[in-house]
């Protein structure tokens, strides 16, 4: 079962993207807005490839990389809300491109789902000079 799919996905620098929710499953986003930001899983490409290569030639399990294609098809988004327009919901920051089903959406609750200390940037992928 899914909650909807993405129907539109605009260029940068706006980057503002639209879920349609499906009509039965109204019901279950009720309140959702009271919430700045959110957590999306969708289905997106299944990619057959377990490796990848950086800008230096070093290689990386697709684990550990933001690769959109994952080895089971599933992707995670946390999305900044916009609006609401009906079944319609406009968000900022999600990675599923249109037509891909959006198979949940929870809400982000910092106190819950951030961990202040957690190695956001291994050095083996940080760019910096």
């Amino acid at each position: 079962m899914r909650v909807g799919r993405v129907v539109h996905r605009s260029a940068a620098p706006d980057e503002r993207q639209v879920i349609c929710v499906d009509e039965a499953m109204l019901p279950a986003i009720a309140g959702l807005d009271a919430y700045s930001h959110w957590i999306v899983v969708f289905q997106t490409v299944v990619s057959a490839r377990l490796d990848r290569r950086d800008a230096s030639g070093g290689s990386f399990g697709v684990c550990a990389t933001r690769s959109r294609e994952r080895p089971s098809g599933l992707g995670v988004s946390v999305v900044e809300y916009l609006r609401r327009d009906d079944e319609l919901l406009y968000v900022s920051g999600l990675a599923a491109l249109v037509g891909d089903a959006v198979l949940d959406i929870q809400p982000y609750v910092a106190t819950m789902d951030a961990v202040p200390l957690a190695v956001s940037v291994p050095t083996a992928f940080d760019t910096k000079d």
